[in-house]
């Protein structure tokens, strides 16, 4: 059985690149493109990982991780943040302990190298 992944981004481009990414690997993938979106689809589907924006129009990536920890807690679904701000400025903003707290399995900056980004999911993956 092949995992499920939801990418959760307001950029189309950016959801239309990761499904079309993921997909060729097998993986099986939902799109969304609000917190609420992304949380109804969790609700109707076994996800194993969620790759999350975190700069987002409609609420922040951060909010949607929070309510999917407290539905979830940490051991159902892994989290990887996927962002143009870099890790450094996040922290800077959030603090160290906020990626620790919500048990975010990676930080991927965009843009990425398509192979190294397979990489950190499929490893992720692997800890489900």
């Amino acid at each position: 059985m092949s995992s499920r992944i939801l990418v959760v981004d307001d950029e189309p481009d950016t959801l239309m690149l990761l499904f079309d990414l993921l997909s060729r690997e097998g993986y099986k993938i939902d799109v969304a493109s609000i917190k609420q979106e992304a949380l109804d689809k969790i609700k109707k589907r076994k996800t194993q990982l969620v790759l999350i924006d975190i700069l987002m129009d409609e609420a922040d990536g951060r909010e949607l991780a929070k309510e999917i920890r407290e539905t979830h807690g940490k051991d159902e679904i892994k989290l990887i943040y996927v962002s143009v701000m870099d890790r450094e400025k996040f922290e800077e903003k959030y603090g160290k302990g906020d990626i620790k707290e919500l048990d975010i399995s990676d930080y991927i900056h965009k843009p990425f190298n398509n192979k190294e980004f397979l990489k950190i999911v499929e490893e992720t993956l692997s800890r489900c």
